[in-house]
């Protein structure tokens, strides 16, 4: 094209591609970004964010004033005054224990979408979509029926994906939990770099949690240069860093096991690879499978079951063992029955633990609204492919993306993901879900790819999550924590939550009288909202 480059930096990079190409210099990028651009030109600025939203833009656009910013914080300390708490992202954090794109905390910070540009000009601000994976399915040319076919797609972009995200001016390390998909990575890169590969792992005293020997096997079959850090988490010493790294309310338990692994790569790496993603193209999450097989009722059963748990819902428990299932079986759809899934508090419990006037505040129903839209968007689709391409649009930008990039960025750490490729995610999304999950066999087609690579225990080893004994802690040394926060003065003064059935569920957790899968989460969702709003309010 003519152009002549005075430096080596993709910044400038990009300007010349904007030069060319203006607002259609998205649809040339590859991977992760957040940029703006000021055209002088044209007078408006350009502002563009990645397919997948791996990198965050927030903007305030109010009274003629527009500020765009990759953090709220930013935003928040050029404002005259507190902007206000946005009840829907309450709600919605409540219901998930994450809050969604496009709204923020705050009513007037909002979020750019992923796979969004958005142009500002004296006359307002503009959004337009440039990428959704639902609009490249059953296309001829990316409709695939064909096992082996597939089998050589996928490792052919997959090895693609890899070799793009290994440019960099600095050593690139491999997050390596001993799971299939780090596993992949490893096991891909060693065919297309002749670098020593650099891996690191954290490992747990308990063995339920513990990762630690299964990356170490991986690290010896490819020969890595292995970092295994074993940690005890000290939730009370770095909750208020982490508070300070996702700026808004966020209950993912596994952001603190993240912050670590991210802190030990950081001392020695600068870029690391890691498999987010990985569940989301090949299925491999356990809520596949059972969602799937829950559709096999005939209707006749499902109307018994809804009577049944008509009659008893007063006798039956709290939790996804009692009265959550009951909400379950009486959902409409499956979308219904999806989003129904993802909840953390029912109407039941927020009715128990929430105040009248905080969920007249924040609306007494739960909030699924961007999981069911984006079920309902696919529902064309078989059901186990819903399911995926609902959580690339939900669960994946706005919870574990999110997580990655703001515990990777406070230790100074870029992490790219050869699994959010989008050409791979758009050929995925048109192969049959059995290819995926055939039967029980989650990430069916990876597993058959990495046979000849990878050790069998690897292969067959069951998934586990990135965890920690979260659910053990409140029950014993984080359990006088717990109670100060969330029935202290502070929290009562707040007046949002009926302390004392908080109380209750404290102890009765404590004394292992609920399920704890259940409550776990629902306690930590309490604890880290309060806290935020002891740091923030």
């Amino acid at each position: 094209k003519g152009y002549t480059f005075h430096t080596n930096t993709d910044t400038e990079v990009l300007l010349k591609l904007y030069e060319e190409y203006e607002e259609n210099c998205v649809d040339k990028l590859d991977g992760m970004f957040a940029f703006v651009i000021w055209d002088k030109r044209k007078n408006r600025m350009f502002i563009g964010r990645d397919r997948m939203g791996q990198k965050p833009i927030y903007y305030y656009n109010n009274d003629g004033l527009l500020i765009v910013s990759s953090e709220i914080k930013a935003i928040t300390s050029y404002l005259d005054s507190k902007p206000n708490i946005n009840p829907e992202a309450l709600n919605y954090y409540i219901t998930l224990g994450y809050i969604p794109n496009p709204i923020s905390i705050y009513n007037e910070i909002k979020k750019i979408k992923p796979a969004h540009y958005a142009i500002a000009k004296s006359s307002g601000l503009s959004f337009i979509s440039y990428w959704n994976p639902l609009l490249h399915v059953n296309n001829a040319e990316n409709s695939y029926n064909n096992y082996n076919d597939c089998e050589n797609i996928v490792k052919d972009l997959l090895k693609k994906s890899i070799k793009k995200r290994l440019v960099s001016d600095v050593p690139i390390g491999v997050l390596l939990s001993g799971g299939i998909d780090s596993s992949a990575l490893i096991a891909f890169l060693s065919q297309v770099s002749d670098s020593t590969i650099k891996t690191f792992s954290i490992g747990s005293h308990r063995s339920e949690f513990n990762e630690s020997e299964s990356a170490r096997i991986v690290s010896e079959k490819f020969k890595t240069d292995h970092e295994e850090f074993f940690v005890d988490i000290d939730v009370v010493k770095i909750l208020s860093e982490v508070i300070e790294g996702f700026d808004e309310p966020f209950a993912d338990i596994s952001a603190l096991p993240t912050y670590y692994v991210c802190k030990l790569a950081g001392s020695k790496v600068k870029v690391v690879l890691s498999g987010d993603g990985g569940d989301e193209l090949f299925a491999g999450y356990p809520w596949y499978r059972s969602l799937r097989d829950s559709t096999y009722f005939s209707s006749e059963s499902e109307q018994i079951l809804k009577l049944v748990s008509s009659l008893a819902y007063k006798f039956w428990s709290d939790g996804w063992r009692g009265k959550d299932r009951l909400y379950f079986l009486k959902s409409k759809s499956f979308s219904d029955k999806y989003s129904y899934s993802k909840n953390r508090f029912s109407n039941h419990s927020r009715n128990k633990y929430f105040k009248k006037d905080f969920l007249e505040f924040i609306g007494f129903d739960i909030c699924t609204n961007n999981v069911r839209s984006f079920a309902e968007q696919a529902k064309e689709l078989d059901l186990v492919s819903m399911m995926q391409y609902a959580d690339l649009m939900t669960y994946l930008p706005d919870q574990l993306l999110v997580k990655v990039d703001r515990m990777s960025m406070l230790h100074s750490l870029e992490v790219r993901s050869p699994f959010l490729d989008h050409k791979l995610i758009e050929h995925l999304l048109n192969m049959p879900s059995e290819f995926k999950l055939k039967g029980n066999d989650s990430k069916h087609i990876l597993k058959n790819i990495l046979k000849p690579y990878l050790p069998k225990e690897i292969i067959k080893k069951p998934k586990k999550g990135f965890g920690i004994p979260m659910k053990d802690w409140l029950k014993n040394e984080l359990y006088e924590y717990a109670c100060d926060i969330l029935l202290g003065e502070s929290s009562r003064n707040r007046g949002y939550f009926n302390v004392k059935n908080v109380s209750d569920l404290l102890k009765s957790n404590r004394d292992k009288k609920l399920d704890s899968k259940v409550s776990t989460h629902q306690i930590w969702t309490l604890l880290y909202l309060e806290s935020w709003f002891q740091r923030y309010a």
